[in-house]
This record gives structure tokens, sequence and C-alpha cells, in this order.
């Protein structure tokens, strides 16, 4: 139901790309074999382990279960939360996807970083690829983000703001 093949072609993930996940999940199982047998490769973009013991051990068992490098590749990992630093080298990714993780940003005070990290580590003419619940634009959009909505045009302000040119929507 999420149409993972049509998602990931719209936002131009093909053989030999260098494509990072934020906060990564479901679409993990999807990403690193296609790039580890095409010839790219996947960032994890995580929450730093310096964040709780308990983000520690969750990022232990990620790193765990796609540790087999016949399978996912060698999986290259980065962080990102408030205040952590590049996600990656300066325009070193071909691709940066999030899979609805605007609102969480919005409402922790740091998707206008987010944004603006993004725009750095990508190379130019870089993608970077939201999926998001939309929030009509008939409704107030609350700055927090806290329904888990947010509206297209305020994701696009955000994105413009750091450096992005709107190029499509699906």
């Amino acid at each position: 139901y999420r149409h993972p093949k049509e998602t990931l072609e719209f936002f131009e993930v093909g053989p030999g790309k260098t494509v990072a996940e934020i906060w990564p999940g479901w679409y993990t199982d999807i990403l690193a074999p296609y790039l580890a047998k095409n010839g790219g490769t996947y960032h994890a973009i995580i929450v730093p382990d310096s964040l709780s013991e308990r983000r520690a051990e969750r990022n232990q068992a990620f790193r765990d279960k796609y540790s087999d490098t016949e399978i996912f590749g060698t999986v290259q990992y980065g962080g990102f939360f408030k205040d952590s630093g590049p996600i990656a080298e300066p325009e070193s990714l071909d691709i940066v996807l999030s899979f609805r993780n605007v609102h969480n940003w919005m409402g922790r005070g740091f998707a206008d970083q987010a944004f603006a990290e993004f725009y750095a580590a990508l190379k130019p003419g870089g993608i970077l690829g939201i999926v998001e619940h939309r929030l009509p634009e008939s409704s107030v959009q609350d700055p927090q983000g806290s329904t888990g909505y947010v509206q297209e045009s305020y994701m696009k302000d955000m994105a413009k703001r750091a450096g992005f040119e709107f190029v499509e929507s699906s």
C-alpha cells in the first residue's frame, strides 16, 4: 500500500546512487539491498547514540540487523538530531529521503536545521524526497506539527528557505 517501487522511482533512486535515509525504517529493507546490488551506497542517518542508552541499544540492534554485507552492502552511518552536526560530508549525497518525519522535526524545533543540513549534504542537483501526511491547505498549520500532518506549502517553504528548488510532487 506504500507503493515503494513507484515512490523510489519518483525520487529517482537508481543504480550507482548514493542515498541517505533520515531516521531509517521500513524502506531500509528495500533501499539497502537494491543499492548494494546496483552499485549504489546506502546511508542510514540515525538518531545519535549519545541521546540515551535506550537509543544506543536500538541503534545497535539496527546495525546488527543490517550487518550482512552480502545482502545490504556496507551501510554507511550518520547522525541527525537537533544540533548533532552534518549528516554527511558536504555535497556527497545524490538523494536524501525522509518518510513521515517532518512533523517530528517541527515539534522538536529543528525543522529549519533539518532542511539546511540536507541541502548541504546533497550534491548540486541532488534530490530531497519527502513523504509526509498532508494537512489540507484549508486547515490551520500548527508550527509544532502536533497532529502529524503538514501542509505541502509549509514544507515547500521550509525547503525553499534552505535553498531547495521545488520540482514536483505526487
